[in-house]
């Protein structure tokens, strides 16, 4: 049975860019996202020993969200341009670690991850998230755990069910009612995370609840009934897909010389150091000495 972590890279890439304050080449070119990228990628892999790691990033805006909700995410800021420039560079040097990297125009990252994470449970594989992301909290099963990147704290279903006070199954009822501000997404006036979790403990569901409307207090009847559509609307957005076709072929692997050769460039001094320790290298004063003694 197989460990796999699969990193919500849009999410760890801006948590990197933020981690650090200043970092840059002698050039002015910013380092800062690219450092913190390994440095967190190197802590989950001695962390975690996973078999296998796949990154997902966005490349644009989910198509049929916006279709269903032209106000989706549209309250976001736009992406620093220090990080923007970067990004490719995080891309490039995930493949020198020798680890997968998975996107496509039209679909968001979390739907691909979901849809991996669904593939890779019903095979009974060893699934684990890494992200902040509270959406992803509704993948979370006997074969899938959520890792918060800042912690490397766990949350099984238990975990999540402490903190969420409702089971991975019913995040997204909950994130429809209370809504998402990360995402633009209006939740039902006047609920909030408590009253949201306490009606899904007592009836399951948002269909439980308008089944069982009658037994909330009065005020409650006419604004549930008159956003049913919001509601709906809302899960159709938040509901992450499960059935996005993905291929699992192995990547290239660890490519140590075009990784060195990439630390080298960007001037991350602390990294070859750190890089050489962890696979034996000789730095290249070494190197050198020993060349001399054998002439």
């Amino acid at each position: 049975m197989n460990k796999w972590l699969l990193i919500d890279g849009s999410n760890l890439a801006f948590r990197s860019f933020y981690g650090i304050a200043k970092l840059s080449r002698k050039d002015g070119f910013a380092t800062n996202a690219i450092f913190g990228w390994i440095k967190t990628l190197w802590r989950l892999e001695d962390t975690f020993t996973p078999s296998k790691v796949i990154t997902f990033f966005d490349i644009s805006r989910s198509h049929f969200r916006q279709q269903l909700f032209p106000e989706y995410k549209a309250t976001r800021a736009a992406c620093p341009e220090d990080l923007v420039r970067q990004l490719p560079f995080i891309k490039e040097v995930t493949r020198y670690m020798g680890y997968g990297i998975k996107q496509e125009e039209g679909i968001e990252a979390d739907d691909l991850l979901a849809s991996t994470a669904n593939i890779l449970a019903k095979k009974k594989e060893n699934v684990f998230i890494v992200s902040s992301d509270k959406d992803l909290a509704q993948c979370v099963n006997s074969q899938v755990s959520l890792i918060l990147p800042g912690t490397c704290d766990t949350l099984t279903s238990y975990e999540v069910c402490e903190q969420f006070g409702v089971e991975p199954s019913q995040m997204v009822d909950l994130l429809s009612l209370t809504g998402d501000s990360s995402d633009n997404i209006p939740g039902l006036p006047g609920v909030g995370p408590k009253t949201a979790a306490k009606w899904l403990q007592q009836y399951g569901t948002i269909e439980g609840i308008f089944n069982s409307i009658e037994g909330l207090p009065q005020k409650w009847a006419p604004i549930l009934n008159e956003n049913r559509q919001l509601l709906e609307r809302n899960r159709a957005l938040i509901k992450l897909k499960e059935d996005c076709p993905i291929d699992l072929t192995q990547e290239d692997g660890l490519q140590i010389q075009e990784l060195m050769g990439f630390l080298e460039k960007m001037e991350l001094k602390s990294l070859i150091a750190s890089a050489q320790k962890r696979f034996s290298l000789l730095p290249d004063t070494q190197k050198d000495s020993q060349q001399m003694l054998l002439f």
